[in-house]
């Protein structure tokens, strides 16, 4: 009650995610650099038809869906833009059976500086065109690895009053 819409500014909450199936049946080590995917940080701005005043960047998780390598463990690379954004390294996929945040402390998940600020910078400050998200598996000590690896990126939108 009292509250003048036209006087206070919205606060909306938004997300994207882009994703890939690693599905991988031969015996390891294996060296796959994954398709590109394409993370387009103007789609947060979706929520909102008005005047966005500013845009913050809050969280990024990783999920690994439908998991069926539960012992094995990998090591690679996420990308974005080129820029290394986290490390693997003797990574168990069901540490990400539920969403988790890059910035828990996850055994086998480094998060590196030169990518989390490309991709910090995106959010900010949309570019033109999509940004290039890889994920380059390096080893494995299991196979067969099939699971669908979700990357998403959580936004919080002020709108001008």
């Amino acid at each position: 009650m009292g509250c003048e819409m036209s006087n206070n500014p919205l606060i909306l909450d938004s997300s994207i995610s882009v994703s890939t199936w690693m599905d991988i049946t031969t015996a390891p080590p294996v060296t796959i650099p994954l398709a590109t995917l394409f993370l387009d940080t103007k789609t947060l701005q979706d929520v909102t038809d008005g005047d966005i005043k500013k845009i913050n960047f809050y969280n990024i998780t990783l999920t690994a869906d439908s998991n069926t390598t539960t012992t094995g463990t990998l090591s690679g690379f996420i990308t974005v833009n080129n820029d290394t954004l986290a490390v693997l390294s003797s990574l168990t996929p069901s540490v990400l059976a539920s969403e988790r945040s890059i910035f828990d402390s996850i055994s086998g998940l480094t998060v590196n500086e030169t990518g989390l600020g490309t991709l910090l910078q995106a959010v900010k400050h949309p570019p033109t065109s999509p940004l290039q998200v890889k994920i380059i598996l390096g080893s494995s000590t299991v196979a067969p690895i099939h699971f669908k690896l979700i990357l998403k990126v959580y936004g919080q939108i002020q709108t001008k009053p």
